[in-house]
C-alpha cells in the first residue's frame, strides 16, 4: 500500500471512530448528570434532616454543601479526563522516543495497571497509615528537592 492509500485508510478508519466516541461521551455525560442529581437530592435530604436536628439556618448550610458537592463532581470529571489522556497519549510518547510500535502498544495496559495498583494501595493504606499531613510534608520535601536541583543546575 502506498503512502496515499495508507493515509486514506487511516482517515477512513478515524472517521468511523468519531461517532461511537461521541455517543459514548453523550451517554456518560447523561449518566453523570443523573447520578449528580440523585446524589444531590440524597445529600439535600440528609442535610435538611441534620439542620432540623441542629436548628441551624438552612440557606447557609445548603449553599455550602452544594458548593463542595459540585467541586467534587468537577474534580472527578477532570481526573477521569486526565486518566484517559494518560492511557491514550502514552503510545505516542513512546513512539516519539523512538520505541517500536510493537513494544509501545503495551504501554497503555501497563500504565492503567499501575494506576489500578495505586488505587488498591490507596484504599488499603490511606485511612490507616497515610494521613494528609504526611502527604503535604512529603510534597514540601519533594518541592524543595526539585527547587534545589534546579538552582544547582543553573549554577553550572
Amino acid at each position: 500500500m502506498d503512502a496515499a492509500g495508507k493515509e486514506a485508510a487511516l482517515t477512513e478508519l478515524s472517521s468511523r471512530v468519531i461517532i461511537p466516541y461521541m455517543i459514548i461521551t453523550a451517554v456518560l455525560v447523561l449518566v453523570a448528570i443523573a447520578i449528580m442529581f440523585l446524589l444531590y437530592q440524597i445529600l439535600m435530604i440528609t442535610e435538611i434532616a441534620r439542620m432540623e436536628h441542629r436548628s441551624c439556618t438552612r440557606t447557609k448550610q445548603v449553599f455550602f454543601i452544594s458548593h463542595i458537592f459540585f467541586l467534587g463532581v468537577l474534580a472527578l470529571f477532570l481526573y477521569v479526563g486526565v486518566e484517559v489522556m494518560a492511557g491514550d497519549l502514552i503510545i505516542g510518547y513512546g513512539k516519539s522516543l523512538g520505541i517500536a510500535l510493537s513494544t509501545a502498544r503495551y504501554f497503555t495496559q501497563v500504565t492503567l495497571g499501575f494506576m489500578l495498583v495505586g488505587y488498591i494501595i490507596g484504599i488499603a493504606t490511606i485511612p490507616k497509615y497515610y494521613f494528609s499531613v504526611f502527604g503535604i510534608k512529603g510534597l514540601r520535601i519533594v518541592r524543595c528537592g526539585v527547587y534545589g536541583m534546579r538552582r544547582y543546575r543553573q549554577k553550572d
